[in-house]
């Protein structure tokens, strides 16, 4: 397998990465952006140490940069209501909205990132006409419902599960921060990229903009004969480190080739039937989590509710040690709040 380095995150910082760490959380705390840990107290920081990094790492560890990022954002959640919007968002909504992204499958690679699967050919249909025809702003609100997942629940349950069931006996990384996505561009004629340009490019610039750095490498498969001229556009919205984590599979690679090249990164019980794994799972579907995660959740809680659907929230816990929060379902089921909260 080949190796993997993790420059710029939590436990992997070089001294001058600590140094401007430390400097960003004081210039976020004195515009009153960040609070810092109260173990007296029994509070946390408001922020954890991943999410402070990413928006570094994705302003290459310039302070004043990055700290305007992390301002924007925060303003642009504090007008458009994101958490208040995400803890009561409609489940039948949420699922309908998540089958026009990338999906969780619920399981993570080998580095112990969550596993994302994205096929763009089933994107076409009722439910993406019904959403291109919503005004910007509830296309922007149900996009950020589906980060929020990601990055509030989906990453910081893996890197609980990443402390206590790594996926190797030797992890390379201290703790997870990102996610992998595969992404099946089969069966997409030309003129199907083209229609899906303004969805595409949405996602992408609230991911750069409002949750940085937390892509780890996506793996885009199936690519036609056509696709370099697609990529040469679809670049462009990327910066350079991010089209470097990118790596494009050919279309005439059989499902075993596939499977192979995949299975460097994916374990084959991890991996979709679909891509030459082993796992039966398939886009559309809801996450089935992997023993590691589930140990960690509970298999009751899994089950409860509805099961893996809908908005999620891991919640940390301070002064706990071993796995540090709880998982909390939220969202609204006609019209009353789920708020199911279970011990992790």
């Amino acid at each position: 397998m080949a190796a993997t380095s993790f420059p710029g995150h939590l436990g992997h910082l070089t001294q001058a990465q600590e140094k401007a760490f430390a400097e960003f959380r004081e210039a976020c705390a004195e515009k009153g952006l960040y609070t810092f840990e109260d173990p007296a107290q029994g509070k946390l920081a408001s922020h954890d140490d991943i999410e402070m990094i990413r928006f570094l790492r994705a302003r290459r560890f310039v302070v004043a940069d990055a700290l305007k990022q992390f301002s924007d954002t925060q303003k642009w959640r504090a007008d458009e209501k994101i958490d208040d919007l995400y803890e009561h968002f409609d489940v039948d909504e949420y699922e309908r909205v998540r089958k026009l992204y990338p999906e969780w499958t619920g399981r993570r690679d080998r580095d112990g990132m969550p596993l994302y699967v994205y096929r763009v050919a089933d994107l076409l249909g009722p439910n993406l006409n019904e959403y291109a025809g919503l005004p910007a702003k509830a296309k922007t609100q149900r996009l950020a419902t589906l980060y929020e997942n990601m990055s509030n629940f989906v990453i910081p349950l893996c890197n609980a599960a990443h402390k206590v069931n790594p996926k190797t006996d030797k992890p390379a990384l201290e703790s997870i921060s990102s996610m992998t996505i595969i992404t099946d561009i089969g069966n997409v004629s030309l003129w199907t990229f083209w229609n899906l340009k303004g969805h595409m490019q949405d996602s992408s610039r609230i991911a750069q903009d409002k949750y940085p750095e937390t892509l780890h490498r996506q793996f885009i498969i199936n690519a036609p004969s056509f696709f370099p001229t697609v990529w040469g556009w679809i670049k462009k919205w990327f910066d350079p480190v991010t089209t470097s984590k990118i790596t494009i599979l050919a279309g005439s690679l059989s499902k075993e080739e596939l499977g192979q090249k995949l299975a460097e990164f994916v374990d084959k019980s991890d991996l979709p039937k679909r891509f030459g794994g082993e796992f039966d799972w398939d886009y559309g579907m809801a996450p089935k989590v992997d023993e590691g995660v589930e140990a960690v959740l509970g298999k009751e809680w899994v089950e409860s509710d509805g099961g893996m659907v809908g908005p999620m929230r891991w919640v940390r816990d301070a002064g706990v040690e071993g796995v540090q929060g709880r998982a909390v379902k939220l969202g609204s089921v006609g019209g009353k709040d789920r708020g199911v909260s279970e011990e992790a």
